[in-house]
């Protein structure tokens, strides 16, 4: 018997870790919408999290996520724990892919850094975020 349960609480641990992603969007604070080449996309922030989702829907699909990136870090350093603060100050869309200027505040002294920052899409789906090394570049 005690094999049985072991079955049943393995998948059940996987859906959990499934959840873990879906939005709430009943805590969403700044969306948008727009075309980056020919793919249609979302950009959402929620209150319950530093992170940013970019997502690529179905045109047509009565809001269907088809991709959808999660982002929480910068080379390796996450926005919640690496950071005293991160701030998303403007978003666009064009043809090239999503264009973040983000404000960073490291944990050391070093004061605030504005950096341009982009998502592309390859395959139709969002990359890795990735900004200019200046960090006055705006």
């Amino acid at each position: 018997m005690k094999f049985n349960y072991v079955l049943l609480f393995i998948p059940s641990l996987c859906m959990a870790n499934n959840q873990a992603d879906i939005i709430n969007y009943s805590n969403v604070y700044e969306a948008k919408t727009g075309v980056v080449n020919e793919l249609l996309v979302r950009y959402v922030r929620t209150f319950d999290s530093p992170c940013a989702h970019i997502q690529v829907l179905k045109p047509g699909g009565e809001g269907k996520i088809l991709n959808d990136k999660k982002i929480c870090s910068l080379k390796g350093k996450n926005f919640l724990n690496d950071y005293a603060e991160v701030d998303i100050k403007g978003i666009e869309m064009d043809a090239s892919g999503v264009i973040l200027k983000i404000s960073f505040t490291p944990l050391t002294p070093t004061g605030e850094q504005i950096k341009k920052c982009f998502v592309t899409f390859i395959d139709n789906e969002p990359q890795d975020l990735e900004c200019l090394n200046s960090p006055n570049d705006q």
